[in-house]
C-alpha cells in the first residue's frame, strides 16, 4: 500500500508544462522547463546516429522536448516556404499596381526640360 501512495505522490508532484509553440514547432528554441535543447545522438536499434532535440534536465522525471532533429528541419523548410510564398504574391500584387510617382516624376522631369529650353532660348536671344 505505501508503494502505491508514493507512486501517487510522484505523480501529483510532476510538473505538466503547457504546449508552447517554440518548443512544438520548427527547430526547439526553448524547452517546457525554460532550459536549452540540446542536440544528441541516438544509438539504439530503431534509430542508430539519428540526431534529436533534448534537455539537459531530462533525468528530472518532468516533461522535456524530444524532438527528431529531421521533423524539426522539414518543419522549418515547409515554413521558409510558405513564406517565400507570401512575399511572391505580395511582389506580384504591387508590381500590377501603377505607382503614383511614376507619373508624377515624368511629369516633373518634362517641366525641367521645358524650363531648361526656355532659359536657353531666353539667353539666346538677348
Amino acid at each position: 500500500m505505501n508503494i502505491l501512495l508514493d507512486q501517487a505522490e510522484i505523480e501529483a508532484a510532476r510538473v505538466q508544462y503547457p504546449p508552447q509553440p517554440e518548443v512544438e514547432f520548427g527547430f526547439p528554441k526553448e524547452c517546457y522547463c525554460g532550459g536549452e535543447p540540446l542536440i544528441r545522438t541516438s544509438y539504439t536499434r530503431t534509430d542508430p546516429r539519428r540526431r534529436f532535440y533534448t534537455c539537459e534536465n531530462i533525468d528530472d522525471g518532468d516533461c522535456h522536448v524530444h524532438k527528431w532533429w529531421d521533423v524539426a528541419a522539414t518543419e522549418e523548410i515547409k515554413a521558409i516556404g510558405t513564406q517565400y510564398a507570401l512575399l511572391e504574391k505580395t511582389v506580384s500584387e504591387l508590381s500590377k499596381k501603377k505607382s503614383p510617382f511614376r507619373n508624377g516624376f515624368e511629369l516633373v522631369l518634362g517641366g525641367l526640360v521645358l524650363l531648361v529650353m526656355v532659359i536657353s532660348m531666353f539667353v539666346m536671344l538677348k
